[in-house]
């Protein structure tokens, strides 16, 4: 499983997933984190106004669930018509917040949990 975590600086979660522009993709089997890897995109981008799956999703199109501290309701549903598992945190430490979903610790989020209003 590819689980990807939202993050501006390479260190910790992000706060809104929207605004990320790098993501830190954790591999697991069994459970366990055996594979990390980072990725850039070369700008923030609103990957939630598109109509479908494209390659703005790109970023994670690969991995079944996204981890974020927040995100948008659009973004949200955007992540669910293409089968990836948007997943809300309290966790600022990436590998700590993945180690927690993958033991049940935090499971898929059932709406966005955005609440600023702008969307």
């Amino acid at each position: 499983m590819k689980i990807a975590v939202s993050t501006t600086d390479g260190r910790t979660v992000c706060g809104q997933l929207g605004n990320c522009t790098e993501f830190l993709i954790f591999e697991s089997e069994g459970g366990e984190i055996v594979k990390r890897e980072h990725r850039k995109m070369k700008a923030c981008y609103p990957i939630w106004c598109d109509s479908g799956p494209s390659n703005k999703l790109n970023p994670f199109l690969d991995c079944q669930a996204v981890i974020s501290l927040g995100m948008g309701q659009g973004l949200y549903d955007g992540l669910v018509s293409v089968g990836i598992m948007p997943v809300l945190t309290s966790e600022s430490n990436p590998e700590d917040a993945v180690r927690r979903f993958l033991s049940g610790g935090i499971a898929g989020a059932r709406q966005s949990g955005c609440s600023c209003g702008n969307h």
